[in-house]
């Protein structure tokens, strides 16, 4: 069912957003991002906690412990069921090569959507229908400091750079003036979005 697209909207307000956490100085952001997702998604009916640690570990590719993935790992891991876990069960402090076999998976993932890429930078209709609908996406972007304006907690990044960094959007704001990054865009407007380095 459609719903109508308001100018912001913010899945704190409906408390459809798990606990922010910290990934150190690991490159699992992906991990953080799938469960992200995942946990928003489940709530508010249910609340979990799942193991960053035990994706990052036994996600069955060839990728070292930190040194990065993406969702297609994770829909792989989760789709033949090799987990979600508790976090209680497998903490990130377990760290690399550590996790234990043989846990309860705690839900099984029946399908998985993507959404096609946008036309152009203000082609986010289905961006923002799939939060209202469904909580929390996965996504990427660019991520560099030279991009980032600490003093508004804002980024935009406008070169021709891969991604490198994986977080969940949790909502936008239409009205979010331009004025607030360090590079000007061609509009206002940004994504609110929840990232894996810590509350602050």
């Amino acid at each position: 069912q459609i719903k109508a697209l308001p100018s912001s909207y913010d899945l704190r307000t409906y408390s459809k957003m798990s606990s922010v956490k910290d990934q150190g100085t690991e490159g699992n952001c992906w991990a953080f991002a799938t469960f992200g997702s995942m946990e928003s998604c489940l709530l508010t009916a249910e609340s979990w906690d799942f193991s960053e640690n035990n994706l990052c570990n036994l996600h069955g590719f060839n990728y070292a412990y930190g040194a990065g993935g993406n969702a297609y790992m994770s829909i792989a891991y989760l789709s033949r069921r090799s987990g979600p876990d508790n976090e209680a069960d497998d903490p990130c402090s377990n760290g690399a090569d550590s996790s234990p076999t043989g846990l309860t998976v705690r839900k099984h993932v029946q399908s998985a959507q993507f959404i096609p890429d946008r036309a152009s930078p203000t082609d986010n209709d289905a961006i923002k229908q799939a939060i209202m609908t469904h909580g929390a996406l996965y996504s990427t972007f660019c991520g560099s400091s030279s991009y980032y304006n600490s003093a508004n907690g804002a980024h935009y990044y406008n070169g021709s750079g891969n991604a490198n960094h994986a977080i969940a959007i949790i909502g936008w704001d239409d009205t979010s003036s331009s004025a607030n990054l360090s590079l000007t865009p061609a509009c206002d407007g940004a994504f609110l979005i929840k990232h894996s380095c810590g509350s602050s």
